[in-house]
């Protein structure tokens, strides 16, 4: 809006609009410090700047504006290349082709959820689109279809065509190129609605404004009885989860969360259910065994806990949370030995876990068992989670070992 404010003035002035632009600058800075996806409010700012800044008479693109955001992206690419394990964030191991594939796909179902919001839930599942296979083809034919439906309708429509632009810029940072876990989750698409609505809106002509009021009154009250039903949904996370199982029944993943919301909550019996359903769908979801562990220590069943994250090592040796499961497990039941070996060996897959450290430094230091390595345990804690859970409690008995 600052931006657009200061483009008016210098239409009107034919000069440049140094406060407004500068706090444009400045606010956008805040925005990306905030969200990530505010890094496309740059792209969206040069692409108002195109279809509005030119009307000024004389008047090419202020470059200088933008060597602020330049700068900031640049020192990002740099800090990212030195200090990241990976450039591109990389959830699952996904082919480029495939991914690309796959977001045509989502993209078309954000499409469909803000034309018809029918089904709408916490977690979509959406298998992965092979370029060649059949809805691959579909996936890109029916995305080809509506860009061009979209570039028809926007081409004579400054307004329009800026709004839709801005739709596609804050949906790329999620949906494009980056392998995500979840290939689709309603929420990245909240601004990109919100630019399709300012389309729709900016493209009726004034001589049907009319119509468009009395159409708009019809559907509002409609969408608000909709919001107040979903907002009811929201207002439980099992609800929100037993909604996401109901939709995609087939799917661990669904019933993992589920597992999750109800363990929050306390329902333990209900956790592991989920679960093991979970497990029935997908054998080798770790994070199922895990979390089943977790649910069945609850319970009181330690056998059940130990066969469950027995099994997640059989899925995956290296599997840190199980052994610091295992080791805590026996650490509890008096085996310390067995706890021992199971804390060790996290460390030898997972260095700077901090719960494995806090179990080897905690049984070193009982009865001084052995001081040098409790202490060497405890700063190593401390060194790599300052603000870990049991910190004061941790510094406590650094200063009983070494006093």
């Amino acid at each position: 809006a600052v931006w657009a404010h200061a483009l008016l003035i210098e239409d009107q002035t034919k000069q440049v609009a140094t406060f407004p632009r500068a706090t444009a600058v400045v606010l956008c800075f805040f925005a990306m410090g905030t969200k990530e996806v505010a890094a496309m409010t740059p792209f969206a700012l040069l692409t108002m700047e195109h279809f509005f800044g030119r009307r000024r008479e004389g008047a090419s693109l202020a470059w200088r504006w933008y060597l602020p955001f330049i700068g900031a992206i640049a020192m990002a690419v740099v800090a990212r290349a030195l200090y990241a394990e990976h450039f591109i964030p990389r959830e699952v191991d996904r082919p480029l082709l495939t991914q690309l594939s796959t977001q045509a796909e989502v993209w078309l179902r954000y499409i469909g959820l803000w034309t018809l919001p029918v089904n709408q839930t916490l977690y979509h599942h959406v298998a992965d689109v092979e370029l060649l296979s059949l809805r691959g083809l579909a996936a890109w034919s029916g995305l080809g279809i509506v860009s061009l439906g979209i570039w028809r309708w926007s081409r004579s429509r400054p307004m329009v065509a800026f709004a839709v632009i801005c739709a596609g810029l804050f949906l790329i940072p999620s949906s494009s190129f980056v392998a995500l876990k979840e290939s689709m989750a309603e929420h990245r698409a909240y601004v990109t609605g919100l630019y399709l609505l300012a389309a729709v809106v900016w493209s009726v002509p004034a001589k049907y404004s009319g119509r468009f009021v009395i159409i708009a009154s019809i559907l509002v009250p409609i969408y608000m009885a909709a919001t107040i039903a979903r907002n009811q949904v929201w207002s439980s996370e099992v609800g929100l989860w037993e909604e996401a199982t109901h939709l995609s029944p087939d799917v661990a993943e669904g019933w993992y969360g589920l597992g999750d919301a109800h363990r929050f909550a306390g329902d333990f019996d209900r956790a592991v259910e989920a679960y093991e359903t979970a497990l029935g769908l997908d054998p080798t979801h770790l994070d199922s065994w895990n979390n089943l562990g977790i649910a069945k220590v609850s319970i009181g069943d330690a056998y059940g806990a130990r066969s469950a994250w027995k099994s997640a090592l059989k899925v995956q040796r290296s599997y840190c949370k199980a052994h610091a499961n295992l080791g805590f497990l026996a650490h509890t039941r008096g085996q310390v030995e067995e706890a021992v070996v199971e804390f060790s060996t996290t460390l030898t897959y997972c260095p700077e876990n901090t719960i494995a450290h806090y179990g080897l430094g905690t049984i070193y230091a009982d009865n001084r068992r052995n001081p040098q390595r409790a202490i060497a345990h405890f700063e190593a804690l401390l060194r790599i989670d300052p603000q870990f859970s049991r910190a004061e409690e941790v510094q406590q008995r650094l200063l009983e070992l070494t006093w």
